[in-house]
């Protein structure tokens, strides 16, 4: 997984989505701030986007995330991250956060162990916040074929949704050395959770579901369901 992660993170900055990433940060950033966030634990932090915005916003933040690619993209751009899993980090903080569809990447067991990770990384009353594709995200928006270059480099992504899960192949062309081509190939796998379930799932790990609210960042229906959980005190 880590691999193909670090694959991924090869292609993304091909990928045309920063407006809808912006869009996405500022959800989360509203709900930090309404809350008084004072620290934050970024899970999946990526490139350090988020945490970047919160820094200006005033909160300490750390990330953590599974891809060394992503990670070393975080600390150039002066974000304190490091590349570890979430059940294997310590210290404490008032919010953690799994922005843009983290949580899609676990399954049911996987999802389980994640959230008892979380409840034990928050403080007493500290917030969860995390986003997830709907239905419609995965089959209408995520599923099919998406071709990107830029300049030499061309990359493709081939997903498709069937029975509750999305499989994502990805494909990485570059030029060599030598004047030709060398291709990377990879494969991203996503799982579809309902909110009820999900909300269960937290549940048991302890973390209260304060709200939800349905986001459309790529057309007119909610593709995505940002949910806030609250950790039992």
């Amino acid at each position: 997984m880590g691999e193909a992660l670090d694959l991924y993170a090869r292609i993304e900055p091909l990928i045309p989505y920063q407006s809808e990433i912006e869009a996405l940060h500022q959800r989360y950033l509203q709900k930090l701030k309404k809350h008084h966030t004072a620290t934050l634990l970024d899970i999946g932090c990526g490139s350090g986007e988020l945490l970047l915005r919160a820094q200006m916003a005033g909160i300490e933040g750390f990330g953590i995330d599974l891809s060394g690619e992503m990670i070393a993209r975080a600390q150039a751009a002066g974000v304190a991250a490091a590349q570890i899993d979430l059940c294997d980090h310590d210290g404490h903080y008032e919010a953690a956060t799994a922005v843009f569809d983290v949580l899609n990447y676990l399954d049911e067991a996987a999802l389980t162990r994640f959230l008892g990770c979380v409840a034990d990384r928050l403080t007493p009353g500290g917030l969860f916040l995390a986003d997830i594709n709907t239905l419609y995200g995965f089959k209408e928006i995520a599923q099919g074929a998406l071709i990107l270059e830029n300049g030499p480099v061309h990359a493709t992504i081939e997903s498709h949704y069937e029975k509750g899960v999305l499989t994502s192949a990805i494909r990485l062309f570059e030029p060599d050395t030598d004047g030709l081509y060398r291709r990377h190939c990879g494969e991203i796998v996503q799982f579809y959770h309902t909110d009820e379930r999900l909300s269960q799932l937290a549940r048991q790990a302890g973390l209260n579901l304060l709200d939800q609210e349905g986001i459309a960042l790529y057309g007119k229906r909610p593709d995505k369901t940002l949910l806030t959980f609250k950790r039992s005190d």
